[in-house]
């Protein structure tokens, strides 16, 4: 759980694991050309199983977090790519985005 975001950051459920073999079956047939989009996804995937955008951004953080396939984000949507040169830079993102959020923690504690 993250501080200030317990109530959207807690450990998955039982059911929200029993949905990623659901998640992971629909972004395979998603590649760079037809990504789909969180929206999309809450609408068109789940639509009865009432899942927030927080929730399904700690899901594909699971599913990136253990290796179970090469899922990219990008301003266009979610998407599988094999290919090296997307994945690193779905890794430099990543590292870009973590290392913003240290420097604005960084900046937070010149106040203490």
């Amino acid at each position: 759980m993250i501080t200030n975001f317990e109530t959207i950051t807690y450990d998955l459920t039982e059911y929200e694991f029993s949905l990623i073999r659901v998640l992971i079956t629909g972004f395979n047939h998603r590649t760079k050309e037809n990504p789909i989009t969180a929206d999309e996804i809450l609408i068109s995937m789940f639509p009865k199983y009432k899942i927030t955008g927080a929730r399904l951004r700690k899901l594909c953080n699971f599913i990136r977090s253990e290796g179970m396939i090469p899922l990219i984000a990008s301003k266009c949507g979610y998407y599988v790519s094999h290919d090296p040169i997307e994945i690193n830079n779905q890794i430099k993102s990543l590292e870009e985005r973590a290392a913003a959020i240290l420097n604005s923690a960084n900046g937070l504690k010149k106040f203490l």
